[in-house]
C-alpha cells in the first residue's frame, strides 16, 4: 500500500532536515508543501475507497449468507418431500455459501481495518502540512516576526534558517510520536 508507508514516512522524516541544506529554502518549502497536499488528497481518496470497498464486501457477504439460508430452507424443504438426493445437495450448497459469506466477511473487515488506518494518519499528515506551512508563512526578512525569542536575523537565508533550528527543536522533543498520533504504547491499550 503505497500511499500508507509513504505517509508515515512524511510523519517520521524531519522536514527541517528535507530543506535546511536547499539552495533555496523558500522555494523548497513550496515544493515540499505542495507534494504534501497532493499526498494528503491521495490519502484521503484511498481511505473512502477502502470504506467503499469494505462496504460493497459486507453487502457480498450479506447476499452469500443469505443464499447460505435459502439454500439451507430447500435442503429442509426436500427432506420434507423425501427427495435425500437434492436435500444433500442443498446443504452442500448452504456449506459452499457460508464459506464464501465467510471469506468475503473477512476481505471486508481487512478492508475496513486500512480504511481506518488510512483515516488515522489523514489528521497527522494535515498538521505536518501546516507546520511546513507554517515555515514558509514566516517573514523572510529583517521585519517583523518572532524565531523564538532570538534576534531577528537580517538575511532572508538567515532568517529561513533561524526557523528551520526552531522547527528542528522542537521535532526532537516528541521523537517517537507524530504529530496527533498517540505513542505506541498507548495504542496497545485500545483497539476494535
Amino acid at each position: 500500500m503505497g500511499i500508507l508507508e509513504r505517509t508515515r514516512s512524511i510523519l517520521r522524516v524531519d522536514a527541517v532536515e528535507l530543506v535546511k541544506g536547499a539552495e533555496d529554502p523558500a522555494a523548497a518549502l513550496q515544493t515540499l508543501v505542495e507534494d504534501l497536499d497532493d499526498d494528503l488528497a491521495e490519502l484521503e481518496e484511498a481511505a473512502a475507497r477502502a470504506g467503499r470497498d469494505s462496504e460493497h464486501l459486507l453487502k457480498e457477504a450479506r447476499e452469500a449468507d443469505a443464499r447460505a439460508a435459502g439454500a439451507l430452507d430447500k435442503a429442509r424443504d426436500a427432506l420434507r418431500d423425501g427427495d435425500e438426493r437434492a436435500a444433500r445437495k442443498q446443504v452442500e450448497a448452504h456449506v459452499d455459501a457460508r464459506a464464501r459469506a465467510r471469506r468475503i466477511g473477512e476481505r471486508a473487515a481487512a478492508r475496513r481495518r486500512d480504511a481506518r488506518e488510512l483515516e488515522a494518519l489523514v489528521q497527522p499528515l494535515a498538521h505536518r502540512i501546516d507546520e511546513v506551512r507554517s515555515l514558509g508563512r514566516a517573514p523572510l526578512s529583517g521585519t517583523g516576526g518572532d524565531a523564538g525569542g532570538d534576534a531577528e536575523p537580517a538575511e532572508p537565508q538567515e532568517r529561513v534558517e533561524a526557523i528551520l533550528a526552531k522547527l528542528e527543536a522542537e521535532l526532537r522533543e516528541e521523537p517517537d510520536t507524530a504529530p496527533g498520533v498517540p505513542h505506541a504504547a498507548a495504542q496497545k491499550g485500545g483497539g476494535d
